[in-house]
């Protein structure tokens, strides 16, 4: 018995002190934590604009648990940050773009353009909604796949 006792008290030692470790409390969770979203559209409030659509290309964007947010635009990356403030606000940073030569029509600079000026979001029967400050316009997402 007196050869387990030090062994006892060596794992009730270390059980106590991983119980004062202290440890980063995850971010809270958000409808877009941890998402991938594909553009469906780009609809602007004047009708001159109308609606632009990706067609065969993929335009992804990934919102990451630790805040960062990255996009596979057609044959672009982007990278960048996002938050969220009150039940549905969220502010996206200016994002940085690699500036492969896409063929026309791209939307590429067209989304990175728009994406800072996103005041809110809304996902509804399964889709992403972003709505542009001012009556900017909306960004249609649906689940990337």
């Amino acid at each position: 018995m007196k050869t387990h006792f030090p062994l006892a008290l060596a794992i009730v030692g270390a059980a106590a002190l991983s119980a004062c470790a202290t440890y980063e409390q995850p971010a809270p969770i958000t409808g877009l934590s941890g998402s991938t979203w594909k553009l469906v559209s780009i609809a602007s409030t004047d009708d001159a604009q109308g609606v632009k659509t990706p067609g065969e290309r993929s335009y992804a964007l990934t919102f990451n648990v630790d805040g960062t947010l990255n996009g596979a635009l057609d044959c672009n990356r982007a990278a960048g940050r996002w938050t969220t403030s009150g039940e549905n606000g969220l502010s996206i940073t200016p994002m940085t773009l690699t500036r492969a030569l896409c063929p026309e029509p791209r939307l590429d600079t067209v989304l990175v353009e728009h994406l800072p000026h996103v005041a809110s979001y809304q996902i509804k029967d399964g889709r992403l909604f972003l709505t542009l400050q001012a009556d900017g316009g909306i960004l249609e997402f649906e689940p990337a796949s």
